[in-house]
């Protein structure tokens, strides 16, 4: 979909729950969503089952984008109570073992967890933690100071508040940040880390990972020399490095651009 969305969007009324495709439009969705869109809900519908429709779709970064604007498009607390029971049909103590499962809350410190393969855990509240250990379990938050962590290889962890981490463990498995001061982290080779937001901080542990750095940024990606290990660091607005684009080390240890991650 996309990450801009209409600052001067109508709140959410009537059902605050359901989901058109004029709603998409209003708030600046890419073309590529707003023809899945079409296609999956040609009348609508309600967020619980897009939400559910994306992960099963792996449009991960849809999924946080709309969570992202409904959050911004109507107050807080009315969208916490529309989607309080609806948002993916969680449990109450949203916390998974089974595989396939998800998590997710909806208030502030709460926390959202799963162990099983392809379970993923979401929050939408305030300094709410989400986190998986099992293979391609994806973890989201999009509150403020809400941090998501994964384990798993392949299992991806995205934040979309302000001061809010995203850390990985498993290789290629990738971590995003869109607000200010919102670090990512990756340990697993081949796992890419990238932040959009101002004065963010990236590390990629891994050998052939990639960064994409916000205003500000700075980011510190491993390599092997052929003898031992090493560390490049490299700064947004220094030495030709651009913000929103996609960086990784050569064999000599320096950025170089690529066209994707």
């Amino acid at each position: 979909m996309n990450t801009q969305v209409e600052q001067t969007a109508a709140p959410i009324e009537t059902n605050k729950a359901l989901i058109t495709l004029a709603m998409l439009r209003k708030w600046g969705a890419c073309q590529d969503g707003k023809l899945w869109f079409s296609d999956k809900f040609p009348q609508g519908g309600q967020y619980d089952d897009v939400m559910l429709a994306l992960y099963s779709d792996r449009r991960f970064d849809d999924a946080n984008w709309l969570a992202s604007t409904m959050l911004s498009t109507s107050p807080a607390s009315d969208f916490i109570k529309a989607h309080v029971k609806s948002i993916i049909k969680l449990t109450s103590d949203a916390a998974t073992t089974g595989n396939w499962a998800r998590a997710a809350t909806t208030g502030y410190e709460a926390h959202a967890a799963t162990t099983g393969n392809w379970a993923h855990a979401a929050t939408t509240g305030n300094r709410a933690h989400a986190a998986t250990t099992g293979y391609e379990a994806h973890a989201a938050t999009t509150g403020n100071w809400a941090h998501a962590a994964t384990t798993g290889n392949r299992a991806h962890a995205a934040t979309t508040g302000n001061w809010a981490r995203a850390a990985t463990t498993g290789y290629e498995a990738h971590a995003a940040t869109t607000g200010n001061e919102a670090h990512a982290a990756t340990t697993g080779n081949r796992a890419h880390a990238s932040s959009d937001g101002e004065n963010c901080i990236i590390a990629c542990l891994g050998i052939g990972s990639h960064a994409k750095l916000g205003p500000k940024g700075v980011a510190s990606l491993a390599w092997n020399d052929g003898k031992r290990n090493r560390i490049t660091s490299f700064y947004e607005g220094e030495d030709g490095i651009k913000a929103g684009v996609w960086y990784k080390l050569d064999d000599s240890g320096r950025p170089v651009q690529v066209e994707a991650a």
